[in-house]
Order: structure tokens, then C-alpha cells, then sequence
């Protein structure tokens, strides 16, 4: 158990086992310790024969032969390790439906958080899952056209069409900001488009910088953590809401561990698989996500950069969709190493 910690909290790519010709009672349990070790965190390992009093027991030739073996099965593993990193976040952005669900039959309250600055950490520390709400791409706008004009944010407008069609009527409750026009009118277009859900409006004051917008915001947070109280039925402590700021603020480390890595190594993902990273993070478990980022910033650290000849670009805006975007930026030879 103390090895296998060891491997799990160092991020191990593999290990090396020296199997001592002189002690016997070692070399018999180390068949043992390899294979618990393996079946617990299915790391490469490789053994090499050696003797503390006769050298003649230990082969160069096997030494380097083995070694090198080594070093091609933990390429490989990481390799194959990275492809299921981005498969499970591929999973959460296109199955959210199935994520809601699953958190539900565990017995948790599900908040959706619409865009943007909303204080998911709230959420996390009374006990429910947050969700982000973005809408969806290439949506036809039917029946939301009834709320606002046709110059709308589509973010918003798409929001309200899934809102009618029932798509949210599965969570306890929304967060909803106020920071734009477009925004605002969601705070009262949504009791009407979605009656069984809770919303919780959250106002932000434009002018942080003042004393007094800063006492109104403390304020408006202390009126989100009381509903969110009330509807999860769960007391939001002070130790609860430290340690999820904590997790939260260990997630966003991550994420700007990421975006400096692909930066500094352009190429070693895709357009669209850097999106899929940053949006997955919306529909899983902080928790989760963040452990998923430190295991793929491990090997980001690990990679060689390949030879980019690409264009980079800087990305802005609220949101880099519909994803054929990212596809024809993949097919152009892009790489985006900053973004908003």
C-alpha cells in the first residue's frame, strides 16, 4: 500500500523492480508486491536480475534491453491514458442529459448555472451538483422568438427554446445572472418558460471597485446561500464554503496550468480538443475534472513539443461555437494559445 501511494500521489509513469539474487525471501515476495501493485494502479513495470555479491549477476545487456522496454510501454500507456482523459470529457460535454440523471439517483440536488460569473461554489458547498446551462448549437428558434427580438444573444434565445421543450424540467433549481440586458430579461422570461424549476437570480453590481458595491454584493450572496438552503434542505457552513472555494480555486490553478503548457508546446492537442477540456468542466464534479486535469498536465509536462509550423492565434469572445469552428481551424493548421 505505501508503494502504490507513493506511485499514485508522485503520478508514476511506471516502476523498476531490482530483483536481488541474494535475498531470497525478497525476490519471492516481490512477485507478489509487482502484481498487487499492478492490479491497483496498472502501471508498466519492468525487473531487472542483480546480486549484491556476485556482479556477474547482473546482465548490461538486460539492464538496457528492459529499461528501453520500459520506456516504450509507459509512452504507450500515457498515450492510451490521454485518449481515455479526453473520452471521459468528451462523455460529460455530450451526455449531460445522462450526468443530471446519475447525480439524481444518487440523491443530490441538481442546480443548472446559466452564463456567467455565477457562484458555483455556493452550489458546491450545499451539497448539489452544479450544471452549466449554455444551450446548444444550431438550435431552430421557434418558440423563444416570443420573448425577444430577433438580435438577441442566440445563447440566450436557445436557453429559453430548450426551456419551453421541457429540457431543464429535471433540476431542483437555476442560477441566473443579471450582468447584461439579454441576461435580465431571462429572470423573468424563465418562470414562464420553465414553472417547475427554482430560479435564483444572482445581480452583480457593475462597479466592483466601490466600498459600497461591495458590501451590496456580499449582501446579494448572503440571499443566494439562504435559497440555496432552503431548497437543497442542507446548511451551507463556513468550513463547507472554505473547502469548496479551495477545490474551485485548485480546479481554475489547473485550467491556467493548461492553457500555458499548450501555449508554450503548441500542438501537443487539437483546437477542439483543448475546447472539450475547458467545456467539460461546466458538467462534472470539480472534483473530478480537476483530477483528470492534473493527470493530463502531467503528461503535457512529460511531451516533447513537436515541430509546430502552424499559425497561433489568440481567441476571444464568450464562446468558441458551433464546434465546426474548431474543425476548420484544425484543418487550416491553427493553434490557439490564449484565449479569454
Amino acid at each position: 500500500d505505501i508503494r502504490a501511494r507513493i506511485m499514485e500521489e508522485t503520478r508514476c509513469d511506471g516502476a523498476l523492480y531490482h530483483v536481488n539474487r541474494s535475498c531470497k525471501i525478497l525476490t519471492f515476495l516481490q512477485a507478489g508486491l509487482r502484481r498487487g501493485i499492478y492490479e491497483r494502479n496498472h502501471k508498466p513495470f519492468a525487473t531487472f536480475d542483480g546480486d549484491q555479491t556476485d556482479p556477474t549477476t547482473f546482465s548490461p545487456a538486460q539492464f538496457e534491453t528492459r529499461v528501453q522496454a520500459l520506456r516504450e510501454n509507459m509512452e504507450a500507456a500515457k498515450a492510451e491514458s490521454k485518449v481515455e482523459i479526453l473520452r471521459e470529457m468528451e462523455y460529460a460535454v455530450t451526455h449531460i442529459r445522462e450526468r443530471v440523471l446519475d447525480e439524481k439517483a444518487r440523491g443530490h440536488k441538481v442546480i443548472g448555472c446559466l452564463p456567467i460569473l455565477i457562484p458555483e461554489e455556493l452550489v458546491h458547498a450545499s451539497g448539489a451538483f452544479p450544471v452549466g446551462i449554455w444551450g446548444a448549437e444550431r438550435l431552430p428558434i421557434v418558440r423563444a422568438a416570443e420573448y425577444y427580438p430577433p438580435y438577441a444573444c442566440s445563447v440566450v434565445q436557445s436557453i429559453t427554446e430548450l426551456a419551453i421543450a421541457g429540457a431543464y424540467d429535471g433540476l431542483d433549481g437555476v442560477l441566473i445572472s443579471c450582468l447584461c440586458d439579454t441576461l435580465k430579461c431571462v429572470t423573468q422570461s424563465f418562470p414562464l418558460t420553465c414553472p417547475s424549476v427554482k430560479p435564483i437570480f444572482v445581480k452583480h453590481p457593475q462597479n466592483h471597485r466601490l466600498e459600497g458595491a461591495v458590501t451590496y454584493f456580499i449582501r446579494e450572496l448572503e440571499g443566494v446561500r439562504a435559497q440555496l438552503e432552503t431548497l437543497t434542505g442542507r446548511q451551507i457552513t463556513e468550513e463547507a464554503l472554505c473547502q469548496s472555494i479551495e477545490i474551485y480555486n485548485e480546479n481554475r490553478k489547473e485550467m491556467i496550468a493548461f492553457a500555458r503548457l499548450l501555449a508554450e508546446k503548441p500542438g501537443l492537442l487539437t483546437c477542439r480538443e483543448r475546447h472539450t477540456v475547458i467545456k467539460a468542466r461546466y458538467f462534472m464534479r470539480k472534483e473530478e475534472h480537476t483530477r483528470l486535469m492534473r493527470e493530463l498536465n502531467g503528461m503535457l509536462r512529460a511531451s516533447t513539443a513537436p515541430s509546430f509550423e502552424g499559425i497561433k492565434v489568440y481567441v476571444s469572445g464568450v464562446m468558441l461555437e458551433p464546434s465546426h469552428i474548431l474543425d476548420v481551424m484544425d484543418e487550416l493548421g491553427y493553434t490557439i494559445v490564449g484565449d479569454e
